[in-house]
């Protein structure tokens, strides 16, 4: 039976204490959050990580004073000796586990955890009775701040829904200074001359990542600009990159193109010193870019990259460019009956695969830097000054820091000990044959009825080739023989609605009420891929 530890009144020095549970994979954010925690307040004087078995911080990680690096069967022991102020999760960690140790410990204190984008998109989100009005869920942007509500209102009333916060990534403004371009790029044997574009993703397609709506962007860019070079950096658990090569190599991409898989943190600030532009067309819910975004700005670069439509980090036109994403949520209704029958790490793949970053906006906003080479000093200007006066470490750092006081002083000094098995509660989860697509929405403008559809060079040449390439995990999804008739449609400008009855009518005319989401998955994933464009009016979207 371990030793219930009282209650102890807030002190200006606060204890946080975690649970790591990843032995590969680190998020570097994950540890500098820790380590912008400790060097930027004076109010945490002591953050302890527990970690798995045979597990180790990454090596970036430099030796701080007042981190405690501890080993999961350490728990026990930890909490005969020690209290906490607070227990923080970065969003990795079942809700009912936490609230479990929490039982476990003898000790009351509040639950912070992370919101990750990706967990909620594949509809994870587990909610805990256990969970109390002193926890609090966090999140880094108003988007995924909404699909947490929209994702709560899908449970039971009678389960409790702790208080929902956003508070936007930081970054180290005072380290994220440029270095000499020149001195970067010969460390990093780069072109002097040529003008760079930089991508920070992981190749990991499983998360939501997809490259090939950026190469079929940057292929129309280079072939008018041949003195400019992509760079993509990024972790790669599972080898995609070696993948991406070999198409490239069987492309005249490939001088071009440069993939630079998991290349060291010192490495990629080398790389956003050396690079002229950023960019990250994020297609996917699944993975929140603000912080590479955040880096890249503070390093006085123009980004063209996607964000929140309201309340994100760009203003469009005065600290960046920001990309449009569109979906069309009732083709969702496609994959009804697929999404219970593959795997967990597969569907965020499938799910960003209907959600479009107009490949054309992309060559459009790319042209545009490349040729005004004024308009890309003044964006970057601008977006430094206004990382440092609003993402800073110590920004950051002192919201989280006044929200942990804050719930810290709502537990109720006379709160009696509740027994772990009382705590834990029932965990609900929602039905995966029921899925509600409708958060996309929040993130992505409808695709309108009256848009127009037209083919793009890279679509005629697909046309002349026959070559579909696609995800393995897609080909149960996308067929070819669809994709090629939505193209030929397409030659002459049309809208979805046209190409959607114009498909009907090869067909038998039985369930309609399927065949209509699934032609429009197919027509959004073309879109997505570059074969067909926008506009409105006759004006491109």
């Amino acid at each position: 039976m371990l030793m219930k530890v009282p209650l102890l009144k807030l002190s200006m020095c606060m204890k946080i204490a975690s649970l790591y549970p990843l032995i590969r994979g680190y998020a570097e954010a994950d540890w500098d959050f820790i380590r912008a925690l400790l060097c930027s307040s004076r109010k945490i004087n002591n953050f302890h990580v527990f970690l798995p078995l045979d597990c180790q911080p990454p090596k970036s990680f430099p030796n701080i004073s007042g981190v405690s690096i501890h080993s999961v069967i350490e728990l026990a022991e930890f909490f005969q000796e020690n209290s906490i102020d607070v227990w923080h999760d970065f969003g990795y960690s079942d809700v009912s586990h936490l609230t479990h140790l929490r039982g476990l410990s003898g000790q009351i204190f509040p639950i912070t955890i992370q919101a990750q984008p990706w967990l909620l998109a594949l509809d994870l989100l587990k909610i805990s009775k256990g969970l109390t009005e002193y926890d609090a869920l966090l999140c880094s942007k108003p988007s995924i701040c909404r699909i947490v509500h929209q994702s709560a209102q899908s449970f039971p009333s009678s389960n409790f829904i702790p208080e929902i916060f956003t508070i936007p990534s930081g970054v180290n403004t005072s380290t994220e200074i440029i270095s000499d371009k020149q001195d970067a790029r010969y460390l990093l044997d780069l072109p002097g001359q040529d003008l760079i574009i930089l991508c920070l993703t992981d190749f990991s397609v499983y998360e939501g990542g997809d490259l090939f709506p950026l190469f079929h962007a940057f292929q129309v860019v280079a072939e008018k600009h041949g003195d400019v070079r992509l760079i993509i950096s990024g972790f790669d658990e599972y080898g995609y990159a070696d993948k991406f090569q070999n198409f490239l190599d069987n492309s005249h991409l490939g001088r071009q193109i440069i993939l630079m898989p998991n290349a060291s943190k010192s490495a990629q600030s080398l790389l956003l010193s050396a690079a002229d532009i950023f960019i990250s067309p994020s297609d996917t819910i699944h993975r929140d870019n603000q912080i590479q975004v955040l880096r890249a700005m503070g390093n006085n670069l123009p980004v063209i990259v996607t964000d929140d439509d309201d309340g994100g980090v760009i203003a469009h036109g005065k600290n960046g460019l920001k990309l449009r994403r569109i979906c069309q949520p009732s083709s969702y209704d496609a994959l009804n009956n697929y999404m219970p029958l593959v795997s967990e790490d597969v569907k965020p793949l499938i799910l960003s695969q209907g959600i479009v970053v107009d490949t054309q906006q992309i060559i459009e906003f790319l042209t545009l830097l490349i040729e005004d080479r004024e308009l890309r000093q003044t964006l970057g200007k601008t977006a430094r000054h206004y990382v440092v006066a609003n993402h800073g470490w110590e920004t950051m750092v002192n919201r989280y820091i006044s929200l942990w006081q804050t719930l810290r002083e709502r537990v109720p000094s006379d709160l009696q000990h509740t027994k772990s098995s009382e705590i834990q509660g029932d965990i609900l989860f929602r039905d995966a044959n029921t899925r509600d697509f409708s958060f996309f929405s929040f993130m992505s403008a409808d695709l309108e009825e009256d848009t127009s559809l037209q083919l793009t060079s890279v679509g005629k040449t697909l046309l002349e080739t026959q070559h579909l390439i696609s995800y393995d995990v897609m080909k149960d999804i996308i067929y070819p023989p669809v994709v090629f008739k939505i193209l030929n449609l397409a030659r002459a400008v049309t809208t979805g609605a046209e190409i959607i009855n114009s498909l009907l009518l090869l067909t038998d005319g039985d369930d309609t009420d399927n065949l209509v989401p699934n032609i429009t998955y197919h027509i959004m994933w073309c879109v997505k891929q570059g074969f067909i464009s926008l506009s409105k009016n006759g004006q491109s979207l």
